[in-house]
């Protein structure tokens, strides 16, 4: 059995919850034969090894679609709040890689202390978008944050981001 493209499975048409179905078979028969002789996966198993390949596949097609550069600590000044997003400190990060540590010293240290991380990136176009993700005033552990600002210069960005973030 051979795994298949996220790509294709959307274009076509096929639901979340059938690519994921489709890709336990496909993993449970690879990790199988391949990867872990011997070794019994539990369900649960795959099911997380499956999401973390949606995930790499979604991430890639991401960069490809919207060409997503990181952006410089200055391209970020004149942004503000355009959204909310809604996802965990994980999801965030195996699609965006690490997030800047604010709290640290150096160039992208918080001013006043509001925000502990942050992504920043530009979407190359005629005119490059920026987002910006962060947890404005929050306290509570990264892993347990679900909501997240969006910032950004226009709404422009809100709406490309919304087809594939849980963007309001």
């Amino acid at each position: 059995m051979k795994k298949k493209n996220l790509r294709d499975d959307i274009r076509n048409g096929t639901s979340l919850l059938e690519i994921i179905d489709e890709n336990i078979d496909v993993h449970a028969e690879i990790y199988a034969n391949r990867f872990y002789v011997g070794k019994d996966r539990t369900k649960s198993e795959i099911i997380k090894i499956v999401i973390d390949d949606l995930n790499i596949q979604l991430k890639n097609m991401i960069l490809m679609k919207f060409k997503v550069k990181p952006a410089t600590l200055k391209a970020t000044y004149g942004s503000n709040r355009i959204g909310t997003i809604h996802a965990s400190f994980e999801e965030l990060k195996n699609l965006f890689g690490e997030p800047h540590d604010r709290t640290k010293e150096g160039k992208w240290q918080s001013a006043d202390g509001k925000v502990r991380v942050e992504w920043a990136f530009l979407i190359k176009g005629k005119a490059d978008m920026l987002f910006t993700i962060y947890d404005y005033k929050s306290h509570h552990p990264l892993d347990q944050i679900k909501q997240w600002s969006l910032g950004g210069k226009n709404d422009k960005v809100k709406d490309s981001l919304s087809l594939l973030l849980l963007v309001e």
